[in-house]
């Protein structure tokens, strides 16, 4: 039997997975090739190397691949399956000697600190790589979002079960080739696109809300919006007359006070007769991804069941939040303070 390498890994996988390779490493594979051409095309490139095309593959191709080159494809973890072919290859580039002093070594194509990876088409930093307690468990990697629509949002995954997950190196694969210049226009748009997205948390002129809202805003409800960002605790009361905006208003402040990191959790506490009203208006106009809106009782926390937008959040009615105590009869004084 043959020693692996990366054509014969590459003649395993279907059409579908070889043009989602090329996609990945940034290799114009046609889709309407033929296979060998395909596979031919890859290899070619340059850019694929043997370690890092095991590092593409799932568990279960790891096994398929195992068993057409007459190797054990025994065990569920992917390092392991994936260390039987780095060792039937012998590259000495792809196949380092095994560790001598060390029971738990992490092999390089798992994560370390600091490494930036793609998951769930998204790009993470890596925060904490938690070794495999025993042998046939998997890597805990602790990650960061690092895209500017959700960055910083937290993720734990289990590296060898994750599909598709790989380490970003652009030192080795460098910037890829030039295709042509874009046009003046798209070159601007993205351009701009990129100086509206780098707002930073100490600049209170420059928001980012507004652009994120995909609603008609008007200049009055931007107004509130900007004395939260001048203030060093967003601390308002909007007193708006009815029909002018006043749960857009309040959404833009919270999506402002979310994209600078400035909140961690969002608690809405409103008339029971329109607890519904706000939860459906915030999913639909404002930065919140809630579950569901309870009308009395407590408030209902929740989380986004969609993970690239969950923002802690709840909403609850005020009957539920008000203290028990006997009614007292309001002064002049009070009655002042109100509706000031």
């Amino acid at each position: 039997m043959a020693a692996p390498s990366t054509r014969s890994v590459l003649q395993t996988l279907s059409k579908a997975r070889l043009l989602d390779l090329g996609q990945a490493f940034s290799i114009n594979v046609p889709p309407n090739a033929a296979k060998e051409q395909q596979v031919e095309l890859i290899a070619r490139s340059g850019r694929l190397r043997f370690r890092e095309l095991l590092g593409s593959l799932g568990r279960d191709e790891l096994k398929v691949t195992c068993r057409l080159h007459g190797l054990d494809d025994a065990g569920r973890a992917r390092p392991e399956l994936a260390a039987r072919l780095l060792g039937a290859h012998g590259a000495a580039d792809t196949a380092p000697p095994p560790p001598i002093f060390t029971a738990h070594e992490i092999p390089r194509y798992a994560p370390r600190q600091g490494d930036i990876v793609q998951v769930r088409h998204r790009q993470w930093l890596v925060e904490q790589v938690a070794p495999p307690p025993a042998e046939g468990h998997a890597t805990l990697v602790r990650l960061v979002c690092l895209d500017d629509d959700n960055p910083g949002r937290p993720l734990d995954v289990l590296w060898e079960l994750e599909l598709g997950a790989r380490i970003l190196r652009p030192e080795a694969h460098g910037l890829g080739e030039i295709a042509g210049v874009d046009p003046p226009r798209r070159f601007a748009a993205y351009l701009h696109a990129l100086k509206w997205s780098s707002v930073t948390a100490t600049d209170a002129k420059l928001f980012q809300a507004p652009f994120r809202a995909g609603i008609k805003l008007m200049a009055h409800q931007l107004t509130p919006l900007r004395k939260a960002l001048m203030l060093p605790r967003a601390n308002l009361f909007i007193a708006d007359d009815v029909g002018l905006g006043k749960t857009i208003e309040a959404g833009l402040v919270a999506q402002e006070l979310l994209l600078r990191q400035r909140v961690d959790f969002i608690l809405i506490v409103c008339p029971a007769s329109v607890c519904l009203q706000w939860r459906d208006e915030m999913q639909r106009e404002g930065p919140l991804r809630e579950g569901r809106a309870r009308s009395g009782g407590g408030a209902t926390g929740a989380s986004s069941s969609s993970p690239s937008t969950a923002t802690p959040s709840a909403t609850c009615s005020s009957s539920s939040r008000r203290p028990s105590r006997a009614p007292t009869t309001p002064t002049s004084a009070s009655w002042s303070s109100t509706a000031g």
